[in-house]
């Protein structure tokens, strides 16, 4: 009589155990991939958040908002001296962007922050706004979620 050991996995075994880490894979590295561009748009919307929160102070402290000249007083007296960036593009600066759409007057502020296509939905999940292209910065408004004409 022959005993057989068993000391190994069949190939049925093996497949059963490749397609289940195949699955799971797939139901998870699109979540993965969808966490970073929900934190890029969290992060946008924190960064317009504390520039609001500069703008404000300087106001209350000055009695008018910050013109495009003061910018550089701006980071460093209400902005604890940390350049707010683009969060996608961490070399580009919120405030001196030229793509980016800002009056900054001394009597309000407006800053436009354009969304890469490749986040937008991410930001539609967070806005709960169809079609959100932008997010807006306004001294009446505050930051919001906007489509860009």
């Amino acid at each position: 009589m022959l005993v057989r050991g068993n000391k190994g996995f069949t190939l049925i075994e093996l497949l059963i155990v490749i397609a289940i880490i195949v699955i799971l894979a797939a139901v998870l590295i699109p979540n993965l991939l969808g966490a970073r561009a929900r934190a890029q748009i969290t992060s946008a919307v924190a960064e317009m958040r504390s520039i609001a929160t500069g703008m404000e102070t300087w106001s209350l402290d000055r009695g008018s908002y910050p013109a495009d000249g003061d910018l550089g007083n701006l980071t460093a007296q209400y902005l604890g001296n940390k350049t707010p960036r683009v969060p996608w593009n961490r070399t580009a600066d919120i405030l001196t962007a030229d793509a980016y759409n800002q009056t900054l007057d001394g009597q309000g502020y407006l800053l436009v922050l354009p969304i890469p296509t490749g986040l937008r939905p991410a930001a539609v999940l967070q806005s709960g706004v169809n079609g959100t292209d932008a997010i807006r910065l306004t001294h009446e408004q505050g930051v919001e979620f906007v489509d860009l004409p």
